[in-house]
């Protein structure tokens, strides 16, 4: 009987040990790291052509890029912000000293980059960056070629037009404009002025080799061009042109569709 409660003994005793240990060769678990220290920044931004408030709508601007950098942030960090908003916080990021590069960008590419800013990121706050005053030209140019008939614009074995008017509209109104009719093949250079008279003056027949240029406000239009043969509109198109900022150009073909069955329409 000795060596049976020698042996009770023992298995209590390590049923005793099993059960106070959180685990048999594992380590108790620590207590959790606090959280860094963090904070945020803030910028605001406004557009303007001179003395002219802009909208992001008038340059087609869509975002504010900000790329921060600092020996806290490891490799970089970007934020996006939509332009039309104005303003713009960032995510948290650690406590310290960063810099701040911005960038405008825009339906047609990089817009503005203003200068870069040094900021120190507060802990459990945020700063507030200098605001950003983006001086942009609101004005570019349309490089337009018109394009009626599988061959030519104005030959009889072509689409055999006699006349054409152009008319920009943006918004939904029209645009007064002063299109620049190019010389070729033989054609000379001409001068067509668009009134918004209705209906609307025409210009001989252009020639899909004369370039069509002029330049207004950029923004979003739409160009409606109408192909005469006689007194009728037998060749139309309606172009959307997103006419970019910065006096940049928008270069396009503008592609005429025939009204067949139209009054006048051979």
């Amino acid at each position: 009987m000795p060596l049976v409660r020698t042996c009770v003994f023992f298995v209590a005793l390590l049923v005793g040990v099993a059960s106070c240990s959180g685990g048999v060769g594992l380590p108790d678990a620590g207590v959790p790291d606090a959280p860094a220290p963090s904070g945020r920044f803030t910028v605001a931004w406004t557009l303007a052509d001179g003395a002219r408030v802009l909208t992001c709508e008038d340059v087609g601007a869509q975002l504010l890029t900000v790329t921060v950098t600092g020996p806290a942030i490891g490799g970089g960090y970007a934020e996006a912000f939509t332009c039309a908003n104005g303003v713009g916080t960032s995510k948290e990021l650690p406590v310290g000293v960063v810099d701040l590069t911005f960038e405008l960008v825009g339906r047609s590419g990089s817009l503005s980059t203003p200068p870069a800013q040094r900021l120190t990121i507060p802990r459990d706050g945020t700063v507030t960056a200098a605001p950003l005053a983006l001086q942009l030209q609101a004005q570019g140019s349309l490089n337009a070629g018109l394009v009626a008939g599988p061959t030519a614009n104005c030959a009889a074995a072509g689409a055999n037009l006699t006349a054409l008017s152009l008319v920009l509209e943006k918004a939904g109104a029209c645009v007064p404009a002063t299109f620049a009719i190019a010389a070729a093949g033989g054609r000379p250079a001409s001068t067509y002025v668009s009134t918004c008279a209705v209906p609307a003056p025409t210009t001989g027949c252009v020639e899909r080799d004369q370039a069509v240029t002029t330049t207004v406000g950029s923004g979003a239009y739409v160009v409606r061009v109408r192909g005469f043969q006689g007194a009728a509109p037998c060749w139309i198109a309606d172009q959307l042109a997103d006419i970019p900022p910065l006096q940049r150009t928008l270069t396009v073909d503008i592609g005429l569709a025939y009204q067949k069955g139209a009054v006048g329409c051979p």
